[in-house]
Formats: C-alpha cells, structure tokens, sequence
C-alpha cells in the first residue's frame, strides 16, 4: 500500500461574488438586474482578488496542499483549458496589496469613500473552516481600505436570498466538487 496523490482536484475553494445577476440567460443584451451593483467594477474585483494572500491561506488552512485555481471551471486536465490563465494570472488577480488599492482609487474608492461590501459567513459543502477563510478574506480586503460587514447566513436562509437575487453586494467562500 502507497499513498498517491490524485490527478483531478477534488474540492475547489473560491470567493463567489453575490451582485450580477443578468435580466434574462438567454439574452445578455437585456443586461443586468442591478445595473449600478459596485462588484460589476471589474477593477473592484479584481482589487478584491489582489488584496488576498492565497499562499498565506493555503498554508494556513491547507497545509500548503492546495493548488491554485486559475479558473474556476478549468484545470490545466481538462478540454478548453487555456495555459495564458495560468501565466496571466499573477499579473491580473494575484497578491499585490498597493496594486489593490490603486484599482480601488480608479473606481473612485479611498479612505473617505470606502467601497462597502458584506462577506457572507455560510457553511461550504465539505469545507469545514470556510467560515474562517471567510473572515480571514475580510481581513485582507481591511487592509486596502474595504468596508467589509460580516453576514451570518444558514443555508436555507442563504438559498432563498440568492434565487430572489437579494444579495447585490456581497461576496462567500465557497467550496465545491470538480
């Protein structure tokens, strides 16, 4: 007997950002619900992103073992998989705090017009310290001048808000299978 490490991940952890919900799935000329929701500023999120140190919580909460996840519905296995996402991404959505910070001031946020946002604390099937990812997240996003309001939600309460497309402003850690 031997232990081996699979090839394909088995749970993948991500922020799921809660905000753009488009008026019709069939039609995307139609727009969005919340047109003037701040998360549809590609510069805030990716401000968001940038913000976060994902060594520093691999190591804390993954023992190091985890993998980047540089898109969200591909790995570098399967079909469609596009090697640029993987050299881009540092440049685009990796840790730079002063890159977050100017992002943040293009969109017209700074110390006295913070951009507010809530991190949803919900449990994530099969990851048991998502909360704690979560605050930790926040914390990052503090750090560059971000309004962060915690959110306890349970599940149910959590499910019923997204498919009334509620939550327009906020964000969670969320985690799931390949």
């Amino acid at each position: 007997m031997k232990v081996v490490t699979g090839k394909v991940p088995a749970l993948r952890t991500f922020i799921d950002f809660m905000c753009c919900y488009v008026k019709d799935v069939k039609d995307l000329s139609k727009g969005y619900q919340n047109p003037d929701a701040p998360l549809l500023d590609i510069r805030l999120r990716r401000a968001l992103s940038k913000a976060v140190n994902r060594d520093a919580l691999n190591k804390a909460f993954f023992d190091g073992k985890g993998t980047p996840l540089y898109n969200n519905d591909w790995n570098d296995l399967r079909e469609g998989w596009n090697p640029e996402w993987k050299t881009r991404f540092q440049d685009v959505y990796g840790y730079d705090p002063e890159a977050a910070k100017k992002l943040l001031a293009e969109a017209g946020f700074g110390p006295n017009n913070p951009m507010k946002t809530s991190m949803v604390l919900s449990p994530a099937t099969g990851l048991s310290a998502s909360d704690d990812i979560a605050e930790s997240v926040a914390a990052y996003w503090r750090s560059i001048g971000v309004d962060v309001a915690l959110e306890q939600l349970d599940g149910p309460t959590l499910t019923s808000q997204t498919r009334a497309y509620k939550l327009l402003n906020a964000a969670r850690v969320n985690g799931t299978s390949s």
